[in-house]
C-alpha cells in the first residue's frame, strides 16, 4: 500500500511539472501583446473601456452610447448617468422615454429631483400615472400643491378622497369645504357632516342643518340636540317636539319645560293633554275628579 502511494505522488509531479511550463510561456505571450481598442471604438479619454462606436472619458458606453463619467446604454447620452435606451439626463437613472435632472423617473416620467411613475409630471414629487403637482404624492388623476389627493382629488395642504375639492381639508367623494372631515354630498366649515348635511362647526346627520349642532335627520336648530323633525334653540326636542331650552317629547311645546305628548306650558312638567303654568297637577285632578265619576 505504502509502494502505490508513493508511485501516485511522483506520477501526479511528472504531469504537473509540464503543465505549469505552459501556463507561463501563454503568460508572457499575452503580456508581450499590445492592447487594441474595439473596432470603430473610441476612447478619447483616460480610464475609457468603450465598446465599439462607444466614445466617452471614464466611461464603459455601449455603442452609440456618450457620455463622461457614464454607463449608458445604446443611444443614450448623459454626464454621471445610468441611463436606458432613449434616456437623457444628468445624474440621473431614468427608465425609457424618462427625463429630467437628479431623477428616478419611470417610462414616460418627467421632472426635476422626481420619483414620477408612467405619465407622471412634477418638481420634488412622486406622482402616480397621470399625478401633477409640487411637493405632492398625488394618485391617479389627482392634482394639487403639498397634498396627498386620490384619483379625482385637487386642492392644496389637502388629503382629498375621489372627487373632494377643498383646502386643508379631508373630504370624502363629492365632499367640499375648507378645514373640513366631510362625508359624501357634506359641506360646510369647519364641520363634520354626514351625508346630505350642511352647516358650521356642526355635526349634523343626514337632511340635518344648523349652526354648532348634533341634529338628527330633518332635525333643525342652533346648539340643539334635536330628533327628527325636531327644532328649537338649546333644546333635546324629540320627533314633532319644539321649544327653546326644552326636553319636550312627542307633540309636546314649549320654553323650559318637560312636557309629555300632547303637554304644553312654561316652566311645567305636564302630562298627556295637560295645559297650564307652575300649576299643581294633583289639584288639576281633584278639581276635574266629579266628572269621572
Amino acid at each position: 500500500m505504502k509502494k502505490f502511494k508513493k508511485k501516485f505522488l511522483l506520477t501526479g509531479l511528472a504531469l504537473a511539472v509540464p503543465l505549469l511550463g505552459a501556463i507561463a510561456s501563454a503568460c508572457s505571450e499575452v503580456s508581450q501583446d499590445s492592447p487594441t481598442p474595439p473596432t470603430g471604438g473610441n476612447n478619447g479619454g483616460q480610464g475609457g473601456q468603450n465598446q465599439a462606436g462607444g466614445s466617452g472619458s471614464q466611461s464603459g458606453n455601449a455603442a452609440g452610447g456618450s457620455g463622461s463619467q457614464s454607463g449608458n446604454a445604446a443611444g443614450e447620452s448623459g454626464s454621471q448617468s445610468g441611463n436606458a435606451a432613449g434616456e437623457s439626463g444628468s445624474q440621473s437613472g431614468n427608465a425609457a422615454g424618462g427625463s429630467g435632472s437628479q431623477s428616478g423617473n419611470a417610462a414616460g416620467g418627467s421632472g426635476s429631483q422626481s420619483g414620477n411613475a408612467a405619465g407622471g409630471s412634477g418638481s420634488q414629487s412622486g406622482n402616480a400615472a397621470g399625478g401633477s403637482g409640487s411637493q405632492s404624492g398625488n394618485a391617479a388623476g389627482g392634482s394639487g400643491s403639498q397634498s396627498g389627493n386620490a384619483a379625482g382629488g385637487s386642492g392644496s395642504q389637502s388629503g382629498n378622497a375621489a372627487g373632494g375639492s377643498g383646502s386643508q381639508s379631508g373630504n370624502a367623494a363629492g365632499g367640499s369645504g375648507s378645514q373640513s372631515g366631510n362625508a359624501a354630498g357634506g359641506s360646510g366649515s369647519q364641520s363634520g357632516n354626514a351625508a346630505g348635511g350642511s352647516g358650521s362647526q356642526s355635526g349634523n346627520a343626514a337632511g340635518g342643518s344648523g349652526s354648532q349642532s348634533g341634529n338628527a335627520a330633518g332635525g333643525s336648530g342652533s346648539q340643539s340636540g334635536n330628533a327628527a323633525g325636531g327644532s328649537g334653540s338649546q333644546s333635546g326636542n324629540a320627533a314633532g317636539g319644539s321649544g327653546s331650552q326644552s326636553g319636550n317629547a312627542a307633540g309636546g311645546s314649549g320654553s323650559q319645560s318637560g312636557n309629555a305628548a300632547g303637554g304644553s306650558g312654561s316652566q311645567s312638567g305636564n302630562a298627556a293633554g295637560g295645559s297650564d303654568m307652575k300649576k299643581n297637577n294633583i289639584q288639576n285632578i281633584l278639581e276635574h275628579l266629579p266628572d269621572f265619576l
